[in-house]
């Protein structure tokens, strides 16, 4: 009887193990997965809004696609001093390493005045 006994438990505890660890692999995978989902949607709306340059700070345009901190900083500055961009073709004119008609003709599909 004590052998039946302690083989049923023996078992119980096998089976609530493999239960245990079952479950944790799932609520892995439903992170993991909800993780995935949350990065595809992030990446979907930064490329689907548009971010107008005459009203956007720094940090917003950093988030961009296509936008480097340093390229913020500079249509920033060039903001200021100059005032407000009246058409994309004048992001040409900011001074900044990565800004060129290449860069705008990707980067501009994001922008808006």
């Amino acid at each position: 009887m004590f052998l039946k006994i302690n083989s049923l438990l023996a078992i119980c505890c096998a089976a609530g193990a493999l239960v245990f660890t079952n479950l944790q692999a799932s609520a892995k995978a439903i992170v993991e997965d909800k993780v995935k989902i949350e990065k595809e949607v992030f990446q979907e709306k930064k490329s689907i809004e548009k971010v107008n340059i005459n009203s956007a700070d720094q940090e917003t345009l950093q988030k961009m696609k296509y936008m480097s901190k340093q390229k913020a900083k500079s249509i920033i500055e060039y903001r200021n001093k100059k005032g407000a961009f009246k058409s994309l073709d004048e992001l040409l004119k900011v001074k900044c390493r990565g800004i060129h008609e290449n860069w705008l003709g990707k980067a501009s599909k994001h922008l808006t005045i």
